[in-house]
């Protein structure tokens, strides 16, 4: 699947929903940077900008106008590459035509290491004590938070 623009999001200066505000564009990968302001940082710096990811999940009833408004922003943002979809469960309802949706999503985010929860470096110690590139993406260790609805 090809990657999308982000550019589309620049617009989204952030909230309660992304825990902050958010700079655009924030990582040499094009996840926005969270918090209050940008860290002048130096090129070197710059690459390494580290990684935050929120764990998100929520119900979506596709027959909802507002909850489909919601759950359409949240797919348009993984197929475009800023969020990740960990899991997904369409659940059929009596009586309705569209089913009821669980989704869990990661949100990804660049901020300053001395936000009030870093996220992580995209670097990690080599056994010979320097440290080199994590190639897949992934990190660990984030703080994570989860938002949950009735239905």
């Amino acid at each position: 699947m090809p990657r999308g623009s982000m550019r589309k999001f620049f617009a989204d200066r952030g909230g309660s929903e992304h825990g902050g505000k958010l700079h655009w564009p924030g990582t040499t990968d094009g996840y926005p940077f969270r918090g209050d302001q940008v860290p002048d940082l130096r090129e070197n710096e710059f690459n390494d900008v580290p990684l935050a990811l929120d764990f998100q999940s929520a119900h979506f009833k596709l027959w909802d106008p507002e909850d489909k408004r919601r759950f359409d922003a949240v797919m348009d943002r993984i197929v475009n590459g800023w969020y990740m979809q960990h899991q997904r469960k369409d659940i059929p309802v009596d009586g309705q035509d569209l089913p009821l949706v669980w989704l869990e999503w990661v949100q990804i985010y660049g901020e300053d290491t001395n936000a009030k929860h870093p996220g992580h470096t995209n670097r990690q110690p080599a056994a010979n004590g320097s440290s080199q590139q994590i190639t897949n993406g992934s990190t660990t260790g984030q703080a994570s938070r989860i938002i949950r609805q009735s239905y």
